[in-house]
């Protein structure tokens, strides 16, 4: 029988601490999960190991974006798409997934890409996740929704595909995509590539919009009026989401 250690997530002073450090970088391949822990940040690694990050939570977060060359407003862009508020930290099949929604004090981050099953129980009254690490599988209780925890993953699988989707529709376009098989596969087709170049052009329409927005937002206090949209569209030359259903993405 495999051993699997629990960590329960929705009541951190039963976590017993193994370290306290001001070093540790965590990655996309060494690190389970993550929460605020009082001013602090709780990292659960891939050996099992609870350690405390000497910085807040928002920190660790926006420090882990950049070293691993992800633009919150690329993201955005892709999660326009996904139509989904609540958004993950992504780079392709690596994802860094919230139980909840940013602002929500129990909300755990976990790496989804590690993660093995997940399931509500109903005796605990805890959302259940358990996670592959490198000593064995680890149980992490939250208190979190079932339904709200499925759509969150769902949506960051999503963007994930179209990550990868469009990754591989410009090695196409580039003459570098070959595949091994010999197989010409369903995504080689004429019609295919033009749908992929146009969703390419919607993620590239929906940055410029949503970098554009938050300037204009920070200088003027207000976002651009529709004619203002209209004449940055045409400068991109292409279409991005309408103003009023992109507001809810620019924060």
């Amino acid at each position: 029988m495999t051993f699997m250690k629990t960590f329960d997530f929705s009541d951190l002073s039963t976590i017993e601490i193994n370290a306290e450090m001001e070093g540790f970088q965590p990655r996309f391949d060494n690190t389970l999960a993550l929460t605020a822990y009082r001013q602090q940040t709780l990292i659960l690694t891939r050996e099992g190991q609870a350690v405390i990050l000497n910085c807040r939570l928002q920190e660790c977060l926006s420090r882990f974006r950049k070293e691993n060359g992800i633009c919150r407003h690329e993201l955005a862009a892709y999660y326009s798409l996904a139509r989904c508020q609540t958004q993950a930290i992504i780079s392709g099949h690596y994802r860094l997934v919230p139980t909840h929604g940013a602002s929500n004090r129990q909300v755990v981050y976990y790496m989804a890409h590690h993660l093995d099953t997940y399931s509500y129980s109903q005796r605990l009254n805890r959302l259940l996740i358990i996670l592959k690490g490198q000593g064995g599988l680890y149980q992490l209780r939250v208190d979190a929704s079932f339904s709200s925890f499925g759509r969150i993953l769902a949506a960051a699988d999503q963007v994930a595909n179209l990550q990868l989707a469009n990754i591989e529709g410009a090695m196409w376009r580039m003459g570098v995509y070959q595949d091994s098989s010999g197989l010409r596969p369903a995504s080689g087709t004429y019609l295919s590539h033009q749908q992929g170049l146009a969703i390419h052009q919607q993620i590239l329409a929906n940055y410029v919009m949503a970098v554009t927005n938050e300037a204009f937002l920070a200088t003027f206090g207000e976002l651009p009026d529709a004619d203002f949209q209209r004449r940055l569209n045409s400068v991109i030359g292409y279409a991005g989401l309408p103003l009023k259903k992109y507001e809810k993405f620019v924060k």
